[in-house]
């Protein structure tokens, strides 16, 4: 079963439903679930960086 989600939170839900970004193609293009893993990935460092981040915006404000 192929459906469309018909909520717009499913939606954004929806891998289909995703913006084009620079790495999305090639993480799309990965065999199995290695593109859900590569982008938790790149989600982990980005959110390791947020609290320097942070702090930074801080200081410089």
């Amino acid at each position: 079963m192929n459906r469309r989600p018909t909520s717009p939170v499913l939606a954004r839900a929806d891998p289909r439903a995703r913006g084009g970004a620079a790495a999305a193609p090639i993480l799309d293009g990965l065999p199995g679930d290695n593109g859900l893993r590569g982008r938790a990935h790149g989600a982990s460092l980005l959110g390791a960086g947020m609290p320097f981040r942070y702090i930074a915006s801080l200081e410089l404000s």
